[in-house]
């Protein structure tokens, strides 16, 4: 351990929730900006397939 701070990570329950099943980012922040865009990004795929 170097004692300095690692990644924020969030990983999937729902796969329908999202694309990629881990997302990991610098900062909380950052986390949630990319788990909105995953939400979007799924939603996206959803209604390509329908």
């Amino acid at each position: 351990m170097d004692g300095l701070l690692g990644e924020w990570v969030a990983t999937l329950h729902d796969p329908a929730a999202g694309v990629d099943s881990t997302v990991m980012c610098p900062t909380p922040e950052t986390l949630r900006a990319a788990l909105v865009e995953e939400a979007e990004r799924a939603e996206r795929k959803r209604a390509w397939v329908r």
